[in-house]
């Protein structure tokens, strides 16, 4: 082999193990959800219910929208089983919150003005990337049934 071939064989392999170094402590479901300015409440609820079903949740979380904007959350997760929030409530938000002693995170409700809906779980045991895509998708879906149509 010679020197020119060496130095090709070496660069490649660097070339290699930096690609492999940029996947680390990134999410596999990076770009999965295509989330965008205009989606409907149908499109909005599917994409909610995409992230509540990923595999790596220790429980699922179902999620509905009445015509009058009730956002129900189901899962086992939950005192009760399930939880339900107006998302045309002044002021709603989503909070990330680290959980305690797990590298997980919850997704709650916030409302300052409501206490029917200020600190309600959504969404528990997730991935930092999901947790924002679900708190993205609380927020947006806040401001289309108030008529807003956009996240804050």
């Amino acid at each position: 082999m010679n020197r020119r071939t060496s130095r090709r064989t070496v660069l490649w392999a660097c070339a290699v193990l930096a690609l492999a170094a940029c996947a680390d402590g990134y999410p596999t479901e990076d770009g999965a959800l295509r989330l965008k300015f205009g989606m409907s409440k149908e499109a909005t609820l599917k994409a909610m219910n995409t992230i509540g079903h990923h595999g790596y949740l220790e429980h699922r979380w179902r999620y509905a929208v009445d015509a009058d904007c009730l956002l129900r959350v189901r899962s086992r997760a939950l005192e009760g089983g399930e939880a339900a929030l107006f998302a045309n409530t002044p002021g709603l938000h989503a909070r990330v919150v680290l959980a305690d002693g797990d590298r997980s995170y919850m997704v709650f409700a916030h409302a300052p003005h409501a206490p029917s809906v200020d600190g309600k779980l959504v969404l528990g045991g997730a991935s930092e990337f999901d947790a924002g895509q679900m708190k993205w998708l609380v927020d947006y879906l806040g401001g289309v049934c108030r008529g807003e149509g956009a996240p804050r």
